[in-house]
C-alpha cells in the first residue's frame, strides 16, 4: 500500500474519535515506529490530524483525529 493509500486510510480510522497511535497500526498492520516517523509527520504537516496533546507532542497518551474544520 502506498503512503497516500495510508494516509488516507488512518485519517478515515480517526475520523471521530481521537485513537492512539497503536490503535491506529492494529487496524493499519503497520508498527507504531512506522507510524509516529513515517506517516503522521506528514499528515499533522499537511493539517489533515490533530494531536489530543498539541503543545507536548511526546506525550505518553497523545491521540489524534481528523482536523475539524
Amino acid at each position: 500500500m502506498r503512503n497516500e493509500e495510508l494516509m488516507t486510510l488512518v485519517v478515515e480510522i480517526c475520523c471521530d474519535t481521537f485513537k492512539s497511535v497503536d490503535e491506529i497500526a492494529a487496524v493499519i498492520l503497520r508498527t507504531p515506529t512506522y507510524l509516529k516517523n513515517k506517516i503522521l509527520p506528514l499528515l499533522l504537516a499537511q493539517e489533515r490530524l490533530e494531536r489530543l496533546y498539541p503543545t507536548i507532542s511526546n506525550h505518553p497518551n497523545q491521540a489524534y483525529r481528523k482536523k475539524q474544520k
